[in-house]
């Protein structure tokens, strides 16, 4: 029962958090079990971007992710420690800025599924990508 209320409270901020992915990413599907995350990369495409940044710095200051600072390299930074603690990704060398997605993303991806094919919601399963601001 903890773990479905663990899901429940965290799943808009983490299904925020898939879709900044897949944008910064530039991916067409969604991330899955075994895919591997630079943060590097996403921090450049964050700072070249202002609509990405007010994206990571909202979604950051979500209880769920807990990040009171303006900097983008510690909302990063913040953001993936909290999604490491929770198990939806993991970091093989602690020395580099490297996340591998783990199952626990394939079983939200299945959670976000449901909901929607039960609630009868009108979701896509990719999320459109904005374009960038000129």
């Amino acid at each position: 029962m903890n773990q479905f209320k663990d899901i429940i409270s965290s799943l808009l901020p983490l299904l925020e958090w898939l879709q900044l992915i897949q944008e910064t990413q530039g991916r067409e599907s969604t991330l899955t079990a075994g895919d591997y995350i630079r943060l590097s990369e996403i921090m450049t495409r964050v700072e070249d971007n202002q609509s990405l940044q007010q994206r990571l710095n909202q979604l950051s200051s979500d209880r769920f992710f807990n990040c009171r600072s303006d900097s983008i390299d510690l909302q990063l930074k913040q953001i993936f420690r909290r999604l490491k603690e929770h198990g939806y990704v993991r970091q093989p060398n602690a020395g580099q800025q490297i996340f591998i997605a783990t199952g626990k993303i394939d079983y939200l991806i299945d959670v976000i599924r449901f909901i929607r094919d039960e609630e009868h919601l009108p979701v896509e399963d990719t999320p459109p990508v904005q374009q960038e601001l000129l």
